[in-house]
């Protein structure tokens, strides 16, 4: 008797409608796309995960980043020109080169005079600094432009009365303080040049960069 009571199945209620087959179709295309969305997100996944795994992806990525530093970084010159007065050192003017692949921007630069010696123990240190102070907006590339020292000259006459006869500065030393932007690094450059004068053998006045303090 007890068999027959477990085994006895609830009727199944006339009121409630099976869905016909308009309404199953309804429901699998609601279901149909977010099981694509799923899928497509999965798939997704995998081949990001599966592209940063690869030894190619990351030896491409930094052929790419190297190929850009090189092409973008800035290569500025600074070097004296050939055409220098015999007389009178500060004659001469120097050459500001880009000698980079791309423009560089917002090029500023200004002299500053460290040292003249015009022999017999007579010496005029840390004279003039931030003189001339030159932007240049952009400068393309194997561009140049010219650096004057004339102002020197000019400073030393207005302040302290001092006339340059020919051969009277025995040796110098400038400094040219730089900055620039290069075309797509978001960083300024800066950089500080020292550059020294004196007499060669045939007693002609040549400019050399040095390294000081």
């Amino acid at each position: 008797m007890e068999e027959k009571k477990k085994n006895r199945s609830f009727p199944i209620s006339k009121s409630t409608k099976r869905p016909n087959r308009k309404e199953r179709r309804k429901t699998l295309r609601i279901k149909q796309p977010v099981v694509n969305e799923v899928t497509q997100k999965n798939w997704l996944a995998f081949f990001v995960k599966k592209i940063i795994g690869s030894h190619f992806f990351w030896l491409i990525l930094s052929i790419a980043i190297g190929g850009f530093l090189f092409l973008d970084y800035p290569r500025v010159w600074v070097y004296p020109d050939k055409t220098l007065s015999p007389n009178d050192p500060f004659q001469g003017p120097f050459i500001l080169k880009n000698g980079g692949y791309l423009p560089i921007h917002d090029v500023h630069y200004s002299l500053s005079l460290e040292k003249v010696d015009f022999g017999q123990g007579n010496t005029l240190q840390h004279a003039y600094s931030g003189i001339n102070e030159i932007r240049i907006p952009r400068l393309a590339p194997n561009r140049s432009s010219s650096i004057s020292l004339n102002p020197f000259i000019d400073l030393l006459r207005q302040s302290f009365g001092i006339f340059l006869p020919p051969k009277s500065v025995t040796s110098a030393e400038i400094c040219i303080d730089l900055s620039y932007r290069s075309y797509l690094i978001p960083y300024n450059f800066a950089d500080r040049i020292r550059f020294r004068a004196a007499t060669n053998s045939r007693g002609e006045y040549a400019w050399s960069e040095f390294h000081g303090q």
